[in-house]
């Protein structure tokens, strides 16, 4: 399944956020992203400190996965710098690694034809120690070399760098060239990668990425690509568009025209029928248990050999049959997003309005009118926070007096986001490379048949008294006292048949002579068989997964 054709574009951005800790950030990040059809944004400086200093894996809302490596303490034990990815929904699916090579550098790959790698960057900045900068591109540079030359490489950061003219080959805001920027371009060169922020004609206000507070602008962010690849980038440029998020950058994005291809999942899932309403709905129950009845004596009939394994599947078959004509899909839960109200919206234009005037005439009046409207944009957020938080509180209040203990635990695990499903696994180089580590930890783990001879014959003597244990087939009662320890809710097995189904006690006749069979080791292989699903331990979460049976 491809997730992109060759047809469709692409667009991947880098932007210095220069901190995501406040309330309004992440939302408005994602907001514009989705406004201008971006999947994959290369994030610098987003200052979130990890106490376990991994890869950290943030549902950011909407579908959306914002992954960060740990930003680093300096000596007043401020949180500086940090690394990331933000990838849509799509994206994710697509993911098939990801990796922190050290806190200025990640890298990801994606499936596809070609495969794509993704790095994001950033570099230190250019009154910083120049070994501290030629250690940066010594390591940045065995990264690239390290990549396969088949794949579609884009490098994304701040690189801290201006990059004069050179005899007009290239598009560029500055004229002349510093430090960093000489580094930069042997960097380039050396690696055969090209500047895409350079490679189009662009006017200056297309060009600039960082904007002093005394109003002077530079270009210090860039996206590159191997030149191998370079005819499928269309178009790069920066843009005012992300102004509400409230960085002294400007985000620069890239068209790219590639192929994304998503895993092929392996096992088809069932639809999530809402079982729950055999239970609350009588009229229902007695319109699934006919449909299931006729169907399913219709199927029987037509059976050549009569044994448990072929009538147990003309049960399951019938069952699916029934619940797409009975069984209504189960009600999408949509979690309210806090940030998404007309008055947010409309102030976010305004921020971009401001910006624009402040960019294009940096003025006491115009700086400080933009200052009043990105505060005018928190203060919102932190109303609208507050309204969604004190919403939970009453329900959680209303659950309580109605003894609703499971849906006052759901909605404060909502809140706190305890209990959230974990979104990383087992790093390895390939999918099939993360099946044979699985498949070795279960053979070391269960061992061999162990091998044992000369074993002495011990004599077993009969018991003293007769055990009170019931031998022979099962009865209704024995059925019945089972059923009734089943609980509602449980995930059904590999036939995909619920608790709640058995629970209306109107296939108990079918259902006891199935058990009956078993007992006379006639098997049904649907009872034979399980499902395994690895979870690996914290220590062992680098990456994030595609799908749960894996």
């Amino acid at each position: 399944m491809n997730l992109l054709k060759c047809k469709n574009f692409i667009i991947i951005s880098t932007f210095n956020v220069r901190t995501l800790n406040t309330i309004n950030q992440i939302p408005e990040l994602i907001a514009n992203s989705i406004n201008w059809k971006i999947d994959v944004v290369c994030i610098q400086e987003h200052r979130k400190f990890h106490e376990a200093n991994e890869l950290e894996y943030k549902d950011a809302g909407k579908g959306w996965t914002l992954i960060t490596s740990s930003a680093t303490k300096n000596d007043i034990n401020a949180t500086i710098g940090g690394v990331g990815l933000l990838l849509s929904p799509r994206a994710i699916k697509s993911l098939n690694k990801i990796e922190k090579i050290n806190s200025r550098i990640i890298i990801a790959n994606f499936n596809g034809n070609p495969e794509t790698t993704i790095i994001s960057c950033y570099s230190p900045t250019n009154v910083a120690d120049e070994d501290l900068v030629t250690q940066f591109y010594i390591e940045l540079s065995s990264l690239v070399r390290d990549v396969p030359k088949h794949n579609l490489l884009l490098i994304g950061g701040d690189f801290n760098a201006q990059i004069g003219m050179e005899n007009n080959k290239t598009f560029s805001f500055h004229d002349q060239t510093n430090r960093n920027g000489e580094l930069f371009r042997e960097f380039a060169v050396e690696n055969r990668l090209l500047v895409l922020n350079t490679k189009f004609q662009k006017r200056m206000g297309k060009l600039w990425t960082f904007q002093y507070a005394n109003g002077r602008k530079a270009q210090l962010d860039y996206l590159l690509i191997n030149h191998k690849w370079k005819n499928s980038c269309l178009n790069c440029e920066a843009y005012n568009s992300f102004a509400s998020v409230i960085s002294d950058h400007r985000i620069v994005s890239s068209r790219i025209r590639l192929s994304l291809r998503a895993n092929n999942k392996k096992l088809d899932n069932p639809p999530p029928y809402y079982w729950k309403s055999l239970i609350h709905d009588g009229n229902n129950l007695v319109r699934f248990t006919i449909e299931l009845r006729n169907r399913f004596d219709a199927l029987h009939d037509e059976s050549v050999i009569d044994n448990p394994d072929t009538t147990y599947e003309n049960f399951v078959k019938a069952h699916w049959e029934a619940a797409s004509n009975c069984i209504l899909l189960k009600p999408k839960k949509r979690k309210r997003v806090p940030w998404e109200t007309q008055a947010i919206q409309d102030q976010r234009e305004r921020i971009k309005r401001s910006a624009t005037r402040k960019n294009g005439n940096p003025t006491p009046q115009n700086i400080s009118k933009f200052n009043r409207e990105k505060y005018k944009l928190t203060r919102l957020y932190q109303i609208e926070l507050e309204t969604y938080l004190q919403t939970k509180i009453d329900s959680i209040k209303q659950y309580s007096v109605n003894k609703q203990s499971s849906m006052v635990w759901d909605t404060i695990n909502e809140i706190s986001g305890r209990k959230r499903i974990s979104q990383a696994k087992l790093k390895a180089t390939s999918q099939n490379d993360r099946l044979n580590q699985w498949k070795n930890h279960f053979k070391n783990l269960l061992g061999n048949i162990p091998n044992i001879t000369n074993v002495e014959t011990i004599e077993l003597f009969p018991a003293q008294t007769e055990s009170n244990i019931k031998i022979g087939p099962f009865n209704d009662e024995e059925l019945n006292k089972a059923l009734t320890k089943m609980k509602n809710g449980k995930s059904p097995g590999l036939d995909g048949i619920p608790p709640e189904v058995w629970k209306t006690k109107h296939f108990n006749n079918v259902l006891l002579k199935w058990c009956n069979e078993v007992y006379e080791q006639r098997p049904i292989h649907y009872w034979t068989r399980g499902c395994i699903l690895p979870f690996p331990k914290k220590k062992e979460i680098l990456e994030r997964p595609k799908t749960t049976e894996e």
